[in-house]
């Protein structure tokens, strides 16, 4: 079994596609399954700890064969783009809301001169302060569907907080 693409098979996959085929929860759990081993798994390894009904276990195995996991003489492996739903779910950055408490941060109340806080949560950074009760927020630059943005300068808050404490 080889691990090469043939030259005329395009490797992409649309996305909705992908979220398709791991949108359900026996095949997050072979990807998960997969992502705790240490060495490939065979077919009834897998299954085992699984503990799923065999009766079409194999379906959602060709649904990810492919993609997401490869099949080897020694057992099933996950490819990259498997280990990134993988880590994604451990990660918690699809299951969960991150949030940041205020911790103080150095740039002085841009109304008063007071102390401020920073925190993060549903994703919007808020800087507020403890003496006067302004406040400033704004949307996490990580939520926008343009991931290209030039690093050299700066954004939001941070653009802020540069120029305020100058």
């Amino acid at each position: 079994m080889s691990s090469e693409i043939p030259p005329d098979e395009d490797p992409a996959m649309s996305p909705d596609d992908a979220f398709n085929i791991v949108g359900d929860d026996t095949r997050i759990q072979i990807l998960q399954t997969l992502g705790e081993a240490d060495e490939p798994l065979t077919y009834s390894e897998l299954l085992n700890r699984i503990e799923y009904d065999s009766t079409n276990f194999h379906y959602h195995l060709k649904k990810l064969d492919g993609h997401f996991i490869h099949e080897t003489d020694d057992g099933y492996t996950l490819r990259q783009a498997g280990g990134r739903v993988v880590k994604a779910i451990l990660s918690g950055a699809v299951t969960e809301y991150p949030a940041i408490d205020r911790t103080p941060v150095e740039t002085p109340c841009y109304l008063c001169e007071g102390d401020m806080e920073m925190g993060y949560r549903h994703e919007v950074v808020g800087l507020f302060c403890a003496d006067c009760g302004g406040t400033r927020a704004e949307t996490s630059e990580t939520t926008r569907s343009d991931t290209r943005r030039d690093t050299s300068g700066c954004g939001g808050l941070d653009c802020y907080a540069r120029a305020s404490s100058r």
